[in-house]
């Protein structure tokens, strides 16, 4: 009876050890801070969405059309066509473009293709090494260098580092859980990437130096609402956006999409952005970081929305 007892205190603290763990900090942004920069009453493939430098134009992919769209007026321009695209990313200094391609050749292997920005020519053309895939990139090493997580078969393996001037790729080898990467193009000191420690239920962010190689911080978190994604990180180096879904009862609260979330790396706290049905995807500050724009099905439709960060009156 004595031992009935004590497995029946060891359940309710694991309950209430769950609930605690899934607090999260409300930081809702009110409907007038949201702009509609698309009007799009059809549905269709979303690949990618990045800012130029400049903070004046979002670029963005739409069923394999490549669109520039000016935010001061509206005017959209078609600069490309490419076929399976999955995701690109502009250099640090604009003048370049990084396109991952999927589905070439026989057997399907994934595809770099990097351009000029607008695109004239083709720069280097360089397929992934077999059986490797990827699904995000960056510009790093002042646009000499791109960096990737990457997965051979069925588990995330590490990340490579591809050399553009020597064709090179280098791997560091490490385990992943999932291919979210996001760099802070501003202070140019870290990555950072995901992983998920299956034993001790937590997720981490690792923080990786480039100079050294080597990852040199690692921080849990300790609510674990759904596997999120790393979106990218602020101007100052202290928040990390992130994309994810709940589990109730924050779900029954806060909705079902996949909403935004704000990690604070000072406080360690989550801070949710947004709620409601609603998906969010493709989350990008912008270079000032005093907005966000991503992708979203807001008003049942996909279209590139922008967050103003900053509190109207």
């Amino acid at each position: 009876m004595r031992n009935l007892k004590v497995l029946l205190w060891i359940l309710i603290l694991l309950i209430f050890k769950n609930l605690e763990a899934q607090k999260i900090v409300e930081d809702i942004k009110p409907e007038k801070q949201f702009k509609k920069l698309t009007n799009y009453k059809f549905s269709f493939k979303s690949g990618a969405l990045d800012w130029t430098p400049d903070g004046k134009f979002i670029i963005y992919s739409r069923d394999g059309a490549i669109i520039r769209h000016e935010l001061q007026t509206g005017k959209e321009e078609v600069i490309e066509y490419m076929d399976e695209i999955e995701g690109f990313k502009l250099s640090s200094s604009g003048s370049k473009i990084a396109y991952l391609l999927g589905g070439i050749g026989f057997p399907s292997r994934q595809m770099i293709v990097i351009k000029n920005f607008p695109p004239k020519n083709v720069l280097d053309l360089k397929p992934l090494p077999e059986m490797y895939e990827t699904c995000s990139f960056l510009w790093v090493s002042n646009d000499k260098k791109l960096i990737f997580p990457f997965v051979y078969g069925n588990e995330w393996k590490g990340i490579g580092i591809y050399d553009i001037e020597k064709g090179r790729l280098e791997v560091i080898r490490r385990q992943f859980f999932n291919c979210s990467i996001a760099f802070n193009y501003r202070n140019k000191e870290f990555y950072i990437v995901l992983d998920i420690d299956n034993e001790k239920e937590k997720l981490f962010l690792l923080l990786f130096d480039p100079v050294l190689n080597r990852f040199k911080k690692k921080i849990a978190i300790d609510i674990l609402p759904h596997v999120p994604d790393v979106e990218d990180i602020n101007c100052n180096g202290k928040d990390v956006l992130l994309t994810m879904g709940l589990l109730p009862p924050l779900l029954n609260k806060y909705g079902a999409g996949i909403q935004i979330v704000r990690y604070s790396l000072e406080d360690q706290t989550l801070y949710l952005l947004t709620k409601g049905g609603a998906s969010y995807w493709n989350v990008r500050y912008s270079p000032d970081c005093k907005k966000i724009a991503f992708f979203s099905d807001r008003d049942g439709f996909v279209n590139i929305w922008l967050l103003d960060l900053e509190e109207k009156k």
